[in-house]
């Protein structure tokens, strides 16, 4: 369900005119908002298709496909945003985007390696 939400959460929100948005006052403040919300969603795309049975190839190749799946939402919401008025599709955006993806996944395999010594740490205790 997070999944689902993070998505209708960023398009019902790229779906709003810029002008809707108050300003804001650093530069680069909309590449870390893009990073942290594509972060968010690669999170839930992982344990989305970690966590499910019915489709097999997703679950075990899921850091490899919720990835991609960040990459296109990524990519059709910056395509998105170009039909809507005050709003553009921005290529350093999508790129913010991916960048939240690809730490997420650093993030991931660190966390996965650090477990793996840890168990062979116990096992030798």
């Amino acid at each position: 369900m997070p999944f689902v939400i993070a998505c209708l959460a960023i398009f019902i929100e790229s779906s709003f005119p810029s002008e809707s948005y108050p300003s804001v006052e650093f530069e680069l403040s909309d590449k870390i908002i893009h990073f942290i919300i594509y972060f968010v969603l690669f999170l839930t795309t992982f344990y989305s298709f970690s966590n499910q049975k019915k489709f097999i190839v997703l679950c075990e190749y899921s850091l490899f496909s919720s990835f991609i799946f960040t990459l296109l939402y990524g990519a059709s919401d910056e395509f998105h945003q170009y039909f809507i008025p005050g709003r553009t599709c921005d290529i350093f955006d999508w790129i913010a985007d991916v960048t939240g993806a690809v730490v997420a996944i650093s993030i991931i395999l660190l966390l996965k390696k650090l477990s793996k010594k840890n168990k062979l740490v116990n096992n030798v205790l």
